[in-house]
C-alpha cells in the first residue's frame, strides 16, 4: 500500500465524519501520531561520509486510525485499510495485532470498533465480530465474505456507520 493511497480512505472517514456531525450523530477525529526529532548517524548525499543528521520517528504506535464517540456516549474506532487484493491479510502486514486487540477492546467495553477497508473504490465496513467470522482459521478476511449491506460506495458515505450509529440491535439482525 502506497502513502498516498492509504489517505484516499481517511479522507472518505473524515468526510464521513462530518456528514455524521452535521447530522449530530457522532464526532470523530484522526488519532494523533506522536512524534519526536532525532539526531541519528547518516551518509551525506553528496560526499557519502557520516554526518549528524535528524529524523522524524514515531515514538509509539497509535491504537487505531480515527476515535470519537456517537450522541449517546458510545465510543467509535476506526482503523482504515486499504488493498489491490481481494484479501485483507492478518498479522504482519494488513490488519496488525495491536490494531485488531484496540478495536477488540473498545467492542468489549461496550463501544463500536470497525474496520474500514477500501478496494476497488468500494469501502466495506467490518465490525469485531466480522472480522473474527471472517478470518476464523484462516490468515486473512476474503472481501467476497463481507455482505453487500456492509459495502459502499464513496458517494455512499452517509451510510457507512448507520448500522452500528443509528439502531441499537446488531447491524446483522437489524437488516436483511
Amino acid at each position: 500500500m502506497s502513502a498516498g493511497k492509504g489517505k484516499r480512505l481517511e479522507a472518505i472517514i473524515r468526510k464521513v465524519s462530518r456528514d455524521l456531525e452535521a447530522r449530530d450523530l457522532a464526532r470523530l477525529w484522526k488519532w494523533p501520531e506522536e512524534k519526536r526529532i532525532k539526531t541519528v548517524p547518516r551518509r551525506c548525499p553528496s560526499c557519502d561520509s557520516w554526518i549528524k543528521g535528524q529524523v522524524v520517528q514515531h515514538t509509539e504506535r497509535p491504537g487505531c486510525d480515527f476515535f470519537g464517540y456517537t450522541r449517546s456516549g458510545r465510543a467509535i474506532l476506526v482503523e482504515c485499510k486499504e488493498t489491490d487484493q481481494p484479501r485483507l491479510s492478518i498479522g504482519a502486514t494488513g490488519l496488525k495485532p495491536h490494531q485488531f486487540y484496540t478495536l477488540y477492546d473498545c467492542h468489549k467495553a461496550g463501544g463500536i470498533a470497525l474496520l474500514a477497508w477500501l478496494h476497488d473504490d468500494v469501502v466495506g465496513m467490518l465490525d469485531v465480530d466480522m472480522i473474527q467470522e471472517f478470518s476464523l482459521g484462516r490468515k486473512s478476511v476474503n472481501w467476497k465474505m463481507i455482505p453487500d449491506r456492509f459495502k459502499h460506495l464513496e458517494c455512499e458515505m452517509e451510510t457507512m456507520l448507520e448500522p452500528w450509529i443509528c439502531t441499537e440491535n446488531s447491524p446483522r439482525t437489524s437488516q436483511s
